[in-house]
């Protein structure tokens, strides 16, 4: 008999999870409220509970007596799966006594400060009216949600009350966090953790759609690796290591975005799963190096499965160059799509992750946030004129129109930035 594997969240980026269980010949089980959640239709079995419904979760596995629980790709859910996990005694990355520190935006502040490193300077949510003009702009959000959603842009105090409602009202502890808007270099760090040593999987600058105004800034895409590589390995990699292994983590992989001003590395929004930014699937194509079969490894044995020297240098993608290319859309719904099956047959397009389909309604709440999102593209290039002349092709050739006739791309990563 198969043994079980249930996953926690079911949307288009948890699908390669799904497909990676079946080929590890696990019989999959698929949990989301939304019962057209994408990720279902590929699953053995699944049922439209909410993942944070860990009671209703705890019995379900019970029932069906589970033999793993692995998480997607969603930060909400990574507290709950560790609860269930614990509860049901089966293998979790994840321990009650740190995960707060990586899953809460202010427990994770502390953290860094502890460590010598530096969070993004906040402002007391007890002292708003407090706030002077000189402090403009800044961002307000959720200290336990990710992805963009319920994150403002404040230019003046007159947005400020808004903003704080809709943090709030996305927030899961309904609590907001106010902090400095940081228009500088933005970077995504990814990282391996195997049996307490810490490996620097992937490191990226990130570029965001200035498009949307005071909505969160989208990203459109990365560059690997980053170009401020060697300043992050002297002055930031040794104290991530430290802080860590001083938390207590042993197992797992960790994405923590960065704002680099030129001279100072700012800490934010850590994600201690795997991310949509995908940045496993160029390991995966390029290193050979698989993620989702390491933490299905983890799930069902308690180990990632990995020699260690495979994790060496792994961000330095053997010396080629990488981008992702997220294609972000307008309100509307998807009528037509254009020169997406000649990219995919692109020799140094790695994978397409495709959100959304003929026929799929891009809505009002989607906007400002990742859900806008229709595609992320992964490429290679053995040079920067390369990687200009790749993203140069899917920016000229992918077409998206409407019911109106209309183009639906709101924004791409456009090959100047490279």
């Amino acid at each position: 008999m198969k043994k079980k594997i249930l996953i926690l969240g079911a949307n288009p980026e948890t699908i390669p999870i799904v497909i990676k269980a079946k080929e590890m010949g696990l019989h999959v089980i698929v949990v989301d409220p939304n019962p057209k959640s994408p990720a279902k239709e590929y699953s053995d079995e699944s049922y439209d509970i909410n993942g944070l419904d860990t009671d209703a979760l705890i019995q379900l596995g019970q029932k069906l007596e589970i033999d793993a629980v692995i998480v997607g790709v969603a930060d909400i859910l990574i507290k709950p799966y560790v609860n269930i996990a614990t509860t049901l005694g089966l293998f979790t990355y994840g321990k009650e006594e740190f995960v707060h520190f990586l899953t809460d935006k202010g427990k994770f502040s502390e953290a860094l400060i502890e460590y010598e490193l530096n969070p993004i300077p906040t402002f007391d949510p007890d002292f708003v009216n407090e706030i002077s003009m000189d402090s403009f702009p800044l961002l307000v959000k959720p200290p336990d949600s990710g992805g963009g959603v319920g994150m403002t842009i404040c230019k003046n105090k007159e947005m400020l009350e808004s903003a704080i409602k809709l943090a709030t009202s996305q927030s899961i502890s309904k609590s907001f966090l106010i902090e400095k808007f940081m228009d500088c270099d933005d970077m995504g760090a990814y990282f391996t953790i195997k049996d307490g040593e810490v490996y620097l999987s992937t490191i990226a600058d990130r570029f965001t759609t200035k498009l949307q105004g005071s909505s969160s800034p989208v990203c459109i895409g990365a560059r690997y690796p980053s170009i401020h590589t060697g300043e992050f390995i002297k002055k930031v990699l040794p104290k991530i290591r430290l802080m860590l292994q001083g938390i207590g983590v042993e197992n797992g992989i960790l994405n923590i975005q960065f704002f680099y001003d030129g001279e100072n590395f700012y800490a934010y929004d850590p994600g201690f799963r795997l991310q949509g930014e995908g940045s496993h699937y160029l390991m995966s194509a390029i290193n050979n190096i698989d993620h989702i079969e390491m933490l299905i490894n983890f799930a069902m044995t308690g180990n990632l499965h990995i020699d260690p020297s495979r994790l060496e240098n792994s961000f330095r993608l053997k010396g080629l160059l990488a981008a992702s290319v997220w294609v972000l859309l307008k309100k509307g719904t998807v009528k037509d799509i254009f020169g997406l099956d000649s990219i995919k047959s692109k020799d140094y397009v790695l994978r397409v992750i495709q959100r959304f389909y003929i026929g799929d309604e891009v809505l009002d709440t989607m906007i400002g946030n990742e859900k806008q999102v229709f595609a992320r593209i992964y490429i290679k290039a053995n040079n920067k004129d390369q990687l200009k002349d790749n993203i140069r092709y899917i920016r000229e050739n992918l077409k998206i129109i409407d019911e109106n006739k209309n183009n639906m791309i709101l924004d791409l990563l456009h090959e100047d930035l490279m």
